[in-house]
């Protein structure tokens, strides 16, 4: 497998980029930004975030100005910044796309054990929408990949959905046949 991102950039400094690329920010607003984000899953700390913005910097990726009359330093991305998120995307959807195939591949040769089904319980009054992971994924990375990685990509999934969706079209008449339902 290839690295996740380019220029052995961390996952990390990606995001950190990414909240740069709204609009500059002081290191407290990047905490903020993506401590909003990640709420409780990922606890944002100044030891991570300000060693992350000095290597980006460093690189060429982040330039800081300051602000005498804040008294502060502030953070934004430069043009090698937002060519690296670009890079770093084309190389992130194949690799969701991986993720995705790898956790298919496992699902399916899983022996069907009883915990499974401790485990589905209340699955079913969920929403489609509630499973939406992919729907988000999908309007992210057509918003910011290259217009030829984006079509390309897309065609991908195009064809990975119509596949899936023929299985689902699969299971449901199975089904149907079972309850006598001749849907």
């Amino acid at each position: 497998m290839k690295r996740l991102f380019s220029q052995n950039i961390s996952p990390v400094e990606f995001l950190i980029l990414l909240s740069l690329k709204e609009r500059q920010k002081h290191g407290y607003g990047v905490m903020k930004d993506l401590q909003e984000h990640f709420g409780s899953s990922w606890e944002v700390k100044s030891g991570t975030v300000y060693p992350a913005l000095r290597r980006l910097e460093m690189r060429g990726l982040v330039k800081t100005s300051y602000e005498e009359s804040e008294q502060k330093e502030y953070y934004a991305i430069t043009p090698e910044g937002t060519r690296e998120i670009e890079e770093s995307l084309t190389t992130l959807a194949e690799e969701v796309g991986l993720s995705s195939r790898y956790f298919d591949y496992i699902s399916q040769r899983l022996p069907k054990l009883a915990f499974r089904r401790k485990a589905m319980c209340g699955f079913a009054e969920k929403e489609p929408s509630d499973f939406d992971s992919m729907g988000n994924m999908i309007d992210m990375f057509s918003e910011m990949l290259p217009r030829e990685a984006k079509m390309e990509w897309l065609e991908k999934w195009e064809k990975r959905l119509e596949d899936k969706l023929a299985k689902i079209r699969h299971m449901l008449s199975e089904e149907r046949k079972k309850g006598g339902d001749a849907r």
